[in-house]
């Protein structure tokens, strides 16, 4: 699509979850859901700035840190999409928790555990995740976690390795059990690796617990490393010289970034769409129900239509990932995606709400009106604009990814084959190809029975459309 040519061949329909699985996902969303109900009280939470006694320990017990893994390990075994459900139904009702939530199941060292091999690491992580330990990633320094290359040294010692260094904004680090380290070999190679350590080794300091402009209550912190020994087999190194770089754990941060920004995204995006439809069928200007102005129907479409599309675009993706199709871009795409379309949501559903949107919900309820928290979530909402990558810079790397696939620039593994650059230095870019004829029925390029992809008229449509564009 970037060369504006289009595989009609490679549409197909849309992925849906088994059956069963999604049964499986909905008794974990309800439990959670009761759960959350009866321990959290998100406007306390916010107010207070920490989590409620005796929360954490019901997390561990339940498993919900470690919804992926084996049950012998006291896992859920959960489906990726299932995850990603649960993190979307504590965003709805605290952010704070959903934030816990997607660290805990998409950073931790139980994130590691599909790719490790037998031997020492993977019996590590297995032991300490068995036992209820809570897992964290130190990878942001304070330079700034754009940075390739980090500042924090892993210096080899009889054994193992020593490390030195800083690191910020660590999720979970003053409540962690296990923390993934990342620093820089210090033996001339330059490799960035992953170090397992945990939080109470000797060296290892939590020194700030710090507090964000949203998001208040989330166990986040800084963390000093002086002369912190670790064992060599519990280091983890890709096949790229940066850890990020390596396909293989490149993987694991996109489904962590997918939990961390998509899911809550999600979330309060439906809760945005509730509240504003709960009050524009309660409010009336000037004698009209509010519902019944022009302008105000097409508002709330326009949530409805980015519900929808939040909800499409972060199933397509996570479903055809665990089919096992290639859609590194797309779940790098997916994180501004959400961020930015939620951002959008909250900020529509402010102005709706006009001056009962801005105003605190401990402000309502002292009033006697609905305390709708919009005010909260506008904030909480702004962290993910920024987690994992502020957006504008996703975009960048989303672009140089895919642009240097086009231009023959060492594409990626999953990418097609890139033009070939003319001697004017342009590309040598092929006629677009036309959408195949698909009167009658619609039957999309020339497939028949049970293979063929039908489009209704509206579908239809899209495709000239597509064609056209």
């Amino acid at each position: 699509m970037f060369l504006g040519r289009v595989d009609w061949g490679s549409i197909s329909a849309f992925p849906e979850q088994e059956a069963a699985d999604r049964r499986a996902g909905d008794e974990a969303v309800a439990e959670l859901t009761a759960l959350l109900r009866e321990h959290v009280n998100p406007t306390l939470v916010d107010a207070a700035r920490r989590l409620p006694d005796g929360l954490l320990d019901r997390l561990r017990a339940g498993g919900y840190l470690k919804l992926q893994a084996d049950r012998r390990l006291g896992g859920r075994e959960l489906s990726r999409l299932n995850v990603f459900r649960m993190v979307e139904a504590a965003a709805s009702w605290s952010p704070v928790v959903a934030y816990l939530l997607s660290i805990g199941n998409g950073f931790g060292a139980v994130a590691y555990l599909p790719i490790l091999p037998p031997g020492a690491l993977r019996d590590f992580i297995s032991e300490r995740v068995a036992a209820g330990a809570v897992g964290c990633a130190a990878d942001a320094e304070p330079g700034g976690a754009a940075n390739r290359r980090r500042v924090t040294t892993a210096t080899p010692v009889p054994g193992g390795y020593r490390l030195d260094g800083q690191k910020v904004n660590v999720g979970l680090a003053p409540v962690a059990d296990v923390m993934d380290v990342s620093a820089s070999l210090a033996d001339g190679s330059g490799r960035i690796c992953l170090f397992f350590i945990d939080t109470r080794a000797p060296g290892v300091r939590i020194t700030a617990q710090q507090e964000y402009m949203g998001l208040n209550g989330l166990p986040i912190g800084a963390v000093r490393l002086d002369g912190a020994y670790v064992q060599g087999e519990r280091m983890l190194g890709g096949s790229d010289d940066e850890w990020r770089r390596s396909p293989e754990l490149a993987e694991i941060g996109r489904f962590g970034r997918t939990l961390a920004n998509v899911a809550p995204a999600l979330g309060i995006g439906r809760l945005c769409l509730a509240w504003s439809r709960d009050f524009v069928r309660h409010r009336r200007i000037d004698g009209r129900g509010l519902a019944e102005y022009d302008e105000i129907r097409r508002q709330l479409a326009t949530s409805v239509a980015e519900v929808f599309a939040l909800e499409a675009v972060a199933r397509w993706t996570i479903l055809n990932a665990t089919r096992g199709a290639g859609t590194a871009a797309e779940a790098t795409a997916l994180k501004n995606i959400a961020s930015v379309t939620c951002w959008r949501l909250v900020d529509r559903t402010m102005a709706l709400l006009g001056a009962e949107g801005f105003e605190t919900a401990r402000s309502k309820a002292a009033r006697g009106v609905p305390a709708t928290p919009v005010e909260r979530f506008l904030r909480d909402a702004r962290a993910m604009r920024l987690a994992g990558g502020v957006d504008f810079q996703v975009d960048n790397w989303a672009a140089q990814a895919r642009l240097a696939a086009c231009y023959g620039l060492a594409p990626p593994a999953d990418a097609a084959p890139a033009p070939v650059l003319s001697s004017a230095g342009s590309a040598a870019v092929e006629p677009i190809p036309s959408a195949p004829d698909a009167a009658n029925d619609a039957v999309l390029g020339g497939r028949s029975g049970s293979d063929a992809l039908r489009l209704s008229a509206a579908g239809r449509r899209h495709l000239d459309w597509v064609t056209a564009q």
